[in-house]
């Protein structure tokens, strides 16, 4: 047990933050890892929660990882170092945990921009060899996820968060903490409900999904939404949660592929949370409504739109969505 712990926390560096050391006077790696992070998620379906430090060796061409944390109990910790292979070019991390070694393997490198990168893990485990595929998404500066999968299963999921780094409105903001984490629902278009495409028709079955995460030193929350019927894409859109300077109030943005935008109000309460918001479309129709917002428990909150209009006409409320928690 304590081996595979070990062995599996051993590599929770990203390929992110390296720049080649090619030239002395390129910026030395580490810009983005460099600080201190917290680590939640699981191992083998195992619970795990810890924290990460990584600093800059060799004149700051090598990373120096070191983790500690708790699995069921069972206290861990470990040491990793990473940098750029000479030969490939490419950002490489090994390490090492009693008689098991892992080396890393990314096919790019995330420094400036968002996005996810994959990579490779071999290694081996008590003995038995061991392969997987990586998965990093950096959501936004101070978070980013970590998967490893192996034959077609999860075997590690992590989220890390920049520690320290807390803006101002964090305070107004951390009553809706409870929000941040992946999201899913099934539900049925409705007979009367928004035009939101071709795809959109009565009876259909739509999988939405909804990120919402931490950005800008927790200043804003970000919201990213989509659906999916009949196994293609439909409706997907951006949000944001801020707080004016002026009022104080928790305000909200919206935009969405289909064109315009949108700007709202929470009203925050301990178990339920409503958003007013409205809307101008792309092809100038004016939409607002009250978006209500159900905590259930822990993993579960239902969403439902009432009191909407389009320029005027009252529209049908639509049905009540039961969002699940998705659990990595």
């Amino acid at each position: 047990m304590r081996n595979r712990i070990i062995v599996t926390l051993a590599f929770t560096a990203l390929a992110v933050g390296f720049t080649s050391p090619a030239q002395a006077d390129q910026p030395k790696i580490g810009t983005y890892l460099v600080g201190d992070w917290s680590m939640a998620g699981q191992i083998d379906g195992e619970k795990f929660t810890g924290k990460m430090a990584v600093g800059r060796l060799a004149d700051g061409q090598s990373l120096l990882y070191e983790w500690s944390g708790k699995v069921n109990g069972i206290v861990t910790q470990g040491t990793l170092l990473g940098g750029i292979d000479p030969g490939s070019g490419k950002v490489v991390e090994h390490a090492f945990a009693e008689s098991n070694h892992f080396t890393n393997t990314y096919d790019k490198v995330l420094e400036d921009e968002l996005g996810k990168a994959t990579g490779k893990r071999v290694g081996t485990v008590n003995g038995k060899p061991f392969a997987g595929d990586i998965v990093v998404d950096r959501t936004s500066h101070d978070r980013f996820t970590y998967t490893v999968s192996s034959n077609g299963n999860v075997t590690v999921h992590f989220v890390f968060e920049r520690i320290g780094k807390v803006g101002p409105d964090y305070e107004t903001l951390k009553a809706m903490e409870f929000f941040i984490g992946d999201w899913e629902a099934t539900t049925t278009v409705q007979e009367d409900g928004l035009d939101l495409g071709d795809l959109y028709q009565p009876g259909a079955t739509e999988n939405r999904y909804e990120t919402w995460y931490w950005i800008e030193d927790k200043n804003y929350i970000g919201v990213k939404f989509g659906g999916e019927i009949d196994g293609k894409e439909a409706h997907t859109g951006f949000e944001m949660v801020g707080v004016d300077p002026k009022s104080g109030k928790v305000v909200h943005w919206l935009f969405s592929k289909l064109g315009g935008s949108g700007t709202g109000t929470w009203k925050i309460g301990p178990k339920e949370l409503r958003l007013n918001w409205n809307y101008r479309t792309a092809a100038g129709n004016f939409l607002k409504g009250v978006a209500y917002h159900k905590v259930v428990d822990e993993d579960t909150y239902t969403w439902q739109i009432r009191d909407m209009t389009e320029d005027g006409k009252k529209l049908a409320d639509t049905p009540v969505v039961t969002l699940h928690r998705v659990k990595k």
